[in-house]
């Protein structure tokens, strides 16, 4: 996010991002394109939470077969290795941050400890929830997202 444009912004949503300690891309083994989508298949479970819908997490598992592994590497490394904490102190539009609670990747402590730096900064915990929000429990997370959009529109 650049922060210059800040301008352009009236609201900020920051949605399960990941805040861990090694970053993934690491710890991702090479795999073939053939076995792209066991991969996928075999990481669903640790993305899911306790009360996932399963047509969204079947639907995730379908979009991440059909990425192709070199993108999907590259994508986890540029999301795991951007850092703007330093930045948070400086947005100065209003700020929605949703996490899951039984998000093993970005611990909505994290996500919560991020609100609170975000001057009117807004968090969202879904119960139940895992790591992919709008696929895990779309309901609740468009719900979230809905209610903070309509208590900004003119």
């Amino acid at each position: 996010l650049d922060l210059r444009l800040k301008q352009l912004m009236e609201a900020l949503i920051l949605w399960i991002g990941s805040l861990s300690g090694v970053p993934i891309h690491q710890q991702l083994p090479p795999f073939p394109l053939s076995q792209h989508a066991q991969v996928a298949k075999a990481l669903m479970p640790s993305m899911r939470g306790t009360k996932s819908d399963p047509q969204g997490l079947a639907r995730a598992e379908r979009v991440m077969s059909a990425i192709p592994p070199e993108t999907y590497r590259k994508a986890v490394q540029m999301l795991t290795t951007f850092d703007r904490r330093d930045q948070l102190e400086k947005i100065a539009v209003p700020a929605l941050l949703v996490a899951g609670s039984d998000d093993k990747i970005a611990p909505p402590s994290a996500m919560q400890s991020m609100a609170r730096r975000i001057p009117h900064a807004e968090f969202v915990l879904l119960e139940g929830c895992g790591h992919l929000g709008p696929m895990d429990q779309p309901q609740a997370f468009n719900g979230a997202l809905e209610d903070f959009l309509q208590r900004r529109s003119p």
